[in-house]
């Protein structure tokens, strides 16, 4: 037989075949320079055949090979060589078979484990204990509760009015203000699509920007202190790190996407951990929050995030609500080549975009003007590759994406 019909019958590749001939498994005659394989050779590739079913290594093979090759097996010494062989891969099977049993014990309590966290859900709500930070977006004043369905801890559906006329509801555990997105230019991640295609040193980027954040947290006193994270569309601190955060401390998520909301809050609700959090479904920064009632912003892309539709800066926006002392922490993209093919590609794909998007000199400048004095910055490598991914679509690979971490205290 020639070696493509050697390979169809016994449905390996000619570099398996060419392996085994320069292993010395098969030493099959030529015919010029051509291989071909007559019936020793053949009957040499049955027993490699056989000798793989049996779980046997190459060298393993090998070794059984020889000893057939050399003595034929026709001495008594030789057959409790070969007897010892199969009997030594005869107990490593039984070690493995042990070994096999005991993984899938460990499988079957990881599988119980996720299941119950699956099947567990928390529900929760707006929490009572967070009603007095409500306040009417339009007027300032407090709003009445009307139709609620609610336990002792949280309003999971209601009907919220205030005396100006303004109304908004609780749906899903969530406070609804009907300011919905109106960009075409977005949509809400459902899919977890800005999650997807991250090269490697983004990821890597995103672990030192959560170390750095959790650090600077760990030096606040989060007792009983006002927690607010914003754009959580984008990608969200707080629910990757439920178990490290203070229950102590009271939270509040704001996105434009009902949707979006409702996703993570289900997931932190599998979670089981006992944090009390408002979520707030506006696309707005008019929020229904008295004034000077935050201690701390989280900002793990939100300000980048609010440049693509808005012209304004968002802390700037979010004063009205941050109290006189108060932290900010986060991470800042930006782009050193004002010109350079990314940003163009930004204002693009985002025509609502500000122009001072991406840029460091007004981030810089703006948080200075909102009175905040940097504590901390630390810049990270450049980036030149974002990949395929959804949340720099904008990235044209070579172009320099710098990002810092920061902390500002108005203190």
């Amino acid at each position: 037989m020639r070696i493509g019909d050697v390979c169809k019958k016994y449905k390996i590749s000619k570099y398996t075949l060419y392996y085994y001939i320069d292993y010395g498994l098969i030493v099959p005659p030529k015919d010029g320079t051509r291989y071909y394989f007559d019936k020793r050779t053949l009957e040499d590739l049955d027993i490699i055949v056989e000798l793989k079913n049996l779980r046997f290594s190459l060298e393993e093979i090998h070794k059984i090979i020889s000893l057939r090759r050399i003595s034929g097996l026709l001495s008594i010494d030789d057959l409790e060589d070969i007897i010892n062989i199969y009997t030594s891969k005869k107990s490593q099977c039984l070690e493995e078979i042990e070994d096999l049993k005991q993984t899938v014990e460990n499988l079957d309590q990881e599988i119980k484990k996720y299941s119950s966290k699956k099947s567990g859900i928390n529900r929760t709500g707006v929490p009572l204990s967070m009603l007095d930070l409500l306040s009417c977006p339009e007027c300032g004043q407090r709003m009445q509760i009307k139709e609620a369905e609610m336990d002792f801890k949280y309003i999971y559906e209601a009907k919220i009015n205030c005396i100006c006329g303004a109304k908004f509801i609780v749906k899903d555990g969530i406070l609804l203000t009907g300011n919905r997105n109106k960009s075409k230019y977005d949509k809400p991640d459902l899919k977890r699509e800005l999650y997807k295609d991250l090269p490697f040193k983004i990821i890597s980027h995103f672990q030192h920007y959560y170390n750095f954040m959790l650090d600077r947290i760990k030096e606040i006193d989060f007792n009983n202190k006002v927690v607010l994270e914003t754009y959580i569309n984008a990608w969200f601190f707080i629910h990757n790190h439920i178990s490290e955060l203070d229950e102590s401390a009271k939270y509040i998520v704001v996105d434009k996407y009902p949707e979006t909301i409702l996703m993570y809050k289900e997931i932190i609700e599998k979670q089981g951990k006992n944090l009390d959090i408002l979520y707030i479904a506006d696309s707005t920064t008019n929020l229904p929050l008295v004034k000077n009632c935050i201690d701390v912003n989280i900002d793990f892309f939100a300000i980048n995030e609010h440049n693509f539709y808005k012209d304004s800066f968002l802390i700037k926006d979010l004063l009205p609500y941050l109290k006189e002392k108060s932290d900010l922490i986060g991470i800042y993209y930006y782009y050193k080549d004002r010109k350079s093919k990314s940003v163009s590609n930004l204002l693009k794909y985002y025509p609502e975009s500000s122009k001072k998007t991406f840029s460091l000199d007004f981030f810089l400048k703006s948080m200075k003007d909102c009175g905040y004095s940097r504590k901390l910055f630390e810049a990270l490598d450049t980036i030149e590759d974002t990949g395929k991914n959804l949340g720099f679509g904008f990235h044209e690979k070579g172009d320099k994406l710098d990002s810092v971490c920061y902390f500002y205290r108005n203190y």
